[in-house]
């Protein structure tokens, strides 16, 4: 019963652990909240959460393929993900420990039809690389976190594996999370480089698809996070089931 308590919430850590908060000071960089200082450029953090969501999970197959970065497309407008759908959780928690956990061994019942996952976003206030969102994230139809936050957008090209040029934008930003149960008292925060990336299209976004990686951890109780470097990627569960579906515009 202790086993199976623990699994529970470690699953529910992994798939629930969306409250960020952060914001930009200038066309291409990122900062963390709370740690000004610490700004970088946008290619020394989003490149490997950026071939990891695009190379070999729906987008382009040869991995000595690289981006271009192109002037953003304008992105503003609501729209709504009705049910995520994941791809990948190349993940472990509880490292090294009796407890260690491969989500990947539970990709299914994360996409059971018993279990869904939402993410409405808005997005305004467009300036060029930045943009402000509004970012709402439902859990089995309970909405779990809302905030909002300004984050980087950026326009990429690159050729898929028929050798067509596709263009997408990308969304990128940096959260500080901390482990969701407040009742258990446990000690352990982390920082989550996540992206969003898709076609804009009049009626919405085509190929929509989230990911994210774990930056750094730390905090007493950090060993039961997963390892820095461990990342998901996921997408809409329309592309799953209907050729050319398009992520809605609801506003």
């Amino acid at each position: 019963m202790y086993m199976r308590t623990r699994l529970l919430l470690i699953l529910t850590a992994c798939t629930m652990a969306f409250l960020c908060g952060c914001t930009k000071n200038a066309q291409s960089t990122i900062v963390l909240v709370g740690e000004e200082k610490e700004v970088v450029d946008f290619t020394e953090v989003g490149t490997d959460v950026l071939q990891k969501a695009l190379l070999g999970y729906g987008y382009v197959t040869d991995t000595t393929q690289r981006l271009m970065l192109t002037t953003p497309p304008n992105v503003e407008g609501k729209y709504l993900i009705d049910r995520i759908y994941f791809l990948a959780l190349e993940e472990v928690y509880n490292a090294g420990t009796e407890f260690e956990t491969y989500m990947g061994d539970y990709i299914d019942n994360m996409n059971d039809d018993s279990h869904y996952e939402s993410l409405a976003l808005e997005f305004k206030n467009q300036n060029n690389r930045t943009v402000d969102m509004t970012y709402s994230w439902s859990v089995d139809g309970k909405e779990m976190y809302n905030y909002d936050m300004t984050v980087n957008v950026i326009g990429a090209k690159y050729f898929d594996c028929n050798g067509e040029e596709v263009e997408i934008f990308a969304l990128y930003f940096v959260c500080e999370k901390d482990y969701l149960d407040p009742t258990a008292g446990w000690d352990c925060h982390y920082h989550s480089g996540e992206l969003i990336t898709g076609k804009i299209l009049p009626e919405g976004i085509a190929d929509f698809k989230f990911s994210a990686v774990c930056r750094d951890k730390w905090g007493a109780d950090a060993g039961m996070l997963q390892r820095v470097g461990d990342f998901k990627v996921a997408e809409d569960y329309g592309n799953k089931h209907q050729e050319n579906y398009i992520t809605p515009r609801i506003d």
